[in-house]
């Protein structure tokens, strides 16, 4: 929600006539905008929880910068809000109680909702992942209680809640996080869709994609390089970018192709909305392991560096 449109008298401006656009906002089908103090206050809140995330990152980078900007126990805090608020500003009215109920309606709002997601994940990368200083403290913490029974008990524990450990695991939990409400949805219209399974594709190749983009992340920030950092971003640009590409040379002469897409962040948007041709499960299938395959051979690398690390320790 754009705090500017709450300004008064802005419709006496040339740009923005639509001042009472919040009239008819809803959240989970409860009329918010029907008050404009309802308005306000969810925008306050929606803001200031927002601004509490950013100042924690902000604090926990003064007191430590070699610490991440984000805890795994803030993360999934700040996940959970996330998908509770963007899910509740879907049209339910259209989807629970209307019968004259489409199949885009929902196929949009996913989109929308999953554009929203990617960011979320770019930025729980760059905020849980942990440099090469801090796996390296793990690493000795971990060497120190490699006598101790208790250790292998904890070490999920660990991945989960540690501040030090690779942030793999937090990544994976944060999308289940995201990705079980907007599965929830689809149950509820589920018989109602024309596509059944475009969505569940969709979702899929979401979740993939994001432990691929965590994993190099993850490996390329361990590299012993004065400049990880720039290349971390660099590689990760590329991964994004360049798959775009190759997928629109490949395509550009047939619309029934849809395997070259599944390689690209965009897979999700164009799984959602391939209406004109079926999506071979086949071809699906086999992207989503090629990824499972390339984010298996980043952590089995990555925990190769680390036994090196620990040996060297």
């Amino acid at each position: 929600l754009n705090p500017f449109y709450l300004i008064p008298h802005l419709d006496k401006s040339s740009f923005f006539t639509s001042i009472n656009l919040w009239e008819n906002f809803s959240w989970f089908k409860l009329p918010l905008g029907a008050s404009f103090f309802t308005v306000v206050i969810f925008i306050t809140f929606n803001y200031g929880t927002l601004a509490y995330f950013i100042w924690q990152a902000l604090w926990r980078c003064f007191r430590d910068p070699k610490s991440t900007m984000l805890s795994k126990q803030q993360s999934y805090w700040l996940t959970a809000y996330f998908a509770v608020c963007t899910l509740g500003c879907v049209n339910w009215k259209d989807f629970v109680a209307s019968p004259y109920y489409h199949w885009s309606v929902l196929r949009d709002s996913i989109a929308f909702i999953l554009f929203l997601d990617l960011w979320l994940f770019l930025f729980l990368i760059a905020a849980l992942i942990p440099h090469r200083q801090l796996l390296q403290d793990w690493v000795r913490y971990k060497k120190s209680f490699i006598d101790n029974n208790s250790w292998k008990r904890s070490l999920v524990r660990d991945l989960i809640w540690g501040e030090k450990s690779p942030a793999l695991v937090a990544i994976a939990l944060n999308a289940i996080i995201l990705i079980t409400p907007l599965l929830l949805l689809l149950v509820l219209n589920f018989e109602r869709g024309i596509n059944r399974n475009n969505p569940l594709f969709a979702l899929a190749l979401a979740g993939s994609l994001a432990m691929v983009y965590a994993a190099l992340a993850q490996f390329m920030l361990f590299l012993k390089n004065r400049y990880r950092i720039f290349w971390t971003i660099a590689t990760l640009t590329a991964l994004i970018v360049l798959p775009i590409i190759i997928a629109l040379l490949l395509t550009a002469n047939t619309s029934d192709n849809y395997f070259p897409w599944f390689f690209s962040v965009a897979a999700p948007l164009i799984t959602l909305f391939a209406d004109s041709y079926p999506i071979s499960p086949i071809q699906f299938l086999f992207a989503i392991f090629c990824q499972l395959v390339t984010v298996w051979l980043l952590v089995f690398k990555l925990k190769q560096q680390l036994d090196k690390t620990e040996e060297l320790t």
